[in-house]
């Protein structure tokens, strides 16, 4: 699909100065670089909407950002250029920028799972977004022509706003070529400048397809380090006490040979077997974990 809607934007053919065309899951804007060379910074964003509202034409803007121009206050997600990569572009002969904005992840979500997916079989050393960080945004892109553009000096502007509260918020973009060719996120390049009343302002030094990602579970500012440790040790020693009992059930068991015989007593000794190879499994797997044992 973003190769797709990549392709569809390089095949564009219009004479006008910006080409729109929006539907509910996706939004492209194209616009014309042959317009009088004194053109400043340039701003694509949807403005007016709700975060869980779908696409129309008439939020998807394309807006100078020139001393004294309007500014939007009821952005969702947007794009801002430097007037220095504008006029590289045209100094490179590129006729056209690209934007695209997609109001839901669903695509790279499947993208990010199937990656997740091809680690485990393939058991890759490389660390998937953690479970607690989710997308928090719009995504957006962009690109111009077919220039490859990286280690911009003059990075760009992403202004996201939540979906929903979370914490440490993270720019990122997707990187076709992570998780051994899968693809996934990644925040090289990118920086996040402030995050204040629901909005999060980031740079990023290149241009592809980037979205937020916060911990919107909690996670990370619930449990600290420290909590951690001593949640390991309070389970370290319930599993330690419930072995210990376990144990001297089964010897119980194993000490009177009428109680044995008896239906309801075999089933308490299964019970009982069961319980003490899950507690063992657990303290064990955990051991190894906490230890940092390779190869197991």
């Amino acid at each position: 699909m973003l190769d797709a809607v990549s392709a569809l934007s390089m095949k564009v053919n219009f004479q006008s100065e910006v080409f729109r065309a929006v539907s509910e899951h996706v939004g492209i804007l194209v616009l014309n670089l042959t317009a009088p060379d004194d053109v400043n910074g340039l701003r694509f964003s949807e403005i007016g909407a709700n975060m869980t509202a779908t696409l129309s034409q008439g939020r998807v803007k394309i807006q100078e950002t020139v001393p004294g121009a309007e500014e939007l206050d009821d952005i969702t997600a947007s794009f801002e250029f430097p007037a220095s990569l504008v006029q590289y572009a045209r100094s490179m002969g590129e006729s056209r920028m690209q934007f695209a904005i997609y109001p839901h992840g669903k695509i790279f979500q499947i993208l990010e799972r199937a990656a997740k997916v091809s680690q485990l079989v393939h058991n890759s050393v490389e660390e998937p977004v953690i479970d607690g960080d989710r997308l928090n945004s719009r995504i957006i892109s962009a690109t111009i022509g077919k220039l490859v553009l990286k280690d911009l000096s003059d990075p760009v502007k992403l202004v996201f706003t939540h979906v929903q509260h979370g914490d440490n918020p993270e720019c990122v973009w997707w990187d076709m070529k992570g998780n051994g060719g899968m693809g996934g996120w990644s925040s090289e390049g990118c920086w996040v400048d402030t995050t204040e009343n629901g909005q999060t302002d980031c740079y990023c030094d290149h241009l592809t397809n980037f979205a937020l990602l916060m911990d919107v579970y909690g996670t990370s500012a619930r449990v600290s380090e420290g909590h951690q440790t001593a949640l390991s040790v309070i389970s370290y020693i319930g599993c330690g006490v419930s072995l210990v009992g376990i144990f001297l059930s089964l010897l119980t068991f194993g000490m009177f040979k009428k109680v044995r015989r008896e239906t309801p007593t075999k089933i308490l000794i299964n019970l009982c077997v069961a319980l003490f190879m899950v507690n063992a499994l657990f303290v064990t797997l955990t051991s190894i974990h906490d230890l940092g044992i390779e190869g197991l």
